[in-house]
């Protein structure tokens, strides 16, 4: 991906992830086993429901923490715009 598209506000980063979001699907058996291997969750996911539970999981983080555990792997602190609470429930 272009790298100046990402600096554009999120905004250019966000259209284009929005806009090939339903077309992923992660690797559901490694993800569901790593989910129980950490006890994090009850149900499997599957390719009906996990968007709705990342969404979910989003929804009750403590942001504060999110932000700091990322922090250290991004380039600038100003890249946390993309990855904040709000930009990413925008692309839902």
């Amino acid at each position: 991906m272009n790298e100046s598209l990402y600096f554009v506000g999120g905004t250019a980063l966000r259209f284009w992830f929005r806009s090939r979001w339903s077309d992923l699907t992660p690797n559901l058996v490694l993800l569901n086993n790593a989910i129980q291997k950490q006890k994090m969750g009850d149900e499997d996911l599957r390719e009906d429901n996990w968007l709705k539970t990342v969404r979910d999981k989003i929804l009750t983080l403590d942001w504060d923490n999110v932000q700091n555990d990322v922090l250290p792997f991004l380039e600038s602190e100003d890249d946390l715009t993309a990855f904040s609470h709000d930009g990413l429930l925008s692309l839902y």
